[in-house]
């Protein structure tokens, strides 16, 4: 099989699931050490104590593991609507920025920070950074 017939292939598994198991699927992001990578925009709305917060989603016996610790950072900026509406949605802007090789999963959940229970939405996102 060529790499256009793999491609094709590719291409039609995963247009043959359905929206849901579209959305299931983890974004994997390869960053070089040193380099940053802005995800796409979140639509978020702080007026109502919610945001999108990082987790670093790995076993504990794994973050405990200093191979696992600071590989990557993060920052998050929220941007306001265009609208300037009081109590309109505006969007959160999350970068990550590579800081030693390895691997690490992260979690961003749309939540109030006080709250854990108040969790509406969250996505998983892989990242390997190299060298």
């Amino acid at each position: 099989m060529n790499m256009l017939q793999v491609t094709l292939i590719s291409m039609l598994a995963l247009l043959s699931l359905d929206a849901s198991a579209r959305a299931n699927l983890v974004p994997a992001y390869r960053l070089k050490v040193g380099d940053s990578v802005t995800l796409p925009a979140l639509s978020s709305n702080p007026s109502t104590g919610y945001s999108w917060q990082v987790k670093i989603i790995e076993s504990a016996e794994k973050l405990l593991d200093p191979a696992v610790q600071n590989i990557i950072a993060v920052s998050n900026v929220y941007k306001p609507s265009q609208e300037n509406k009081p109590g309109a949605p505006g969007s959160e802007l999350i970068t990550v920025k590579g800081l030693k090789q390895g691997k690490v999963n992260i979690r961003l959940q749309y939540m109030r920070v006080w709250d854990p229970s108040s969790v509406t939405d969250s996505k998983d996102i892989a990242f390997t950074v190299e060298k």
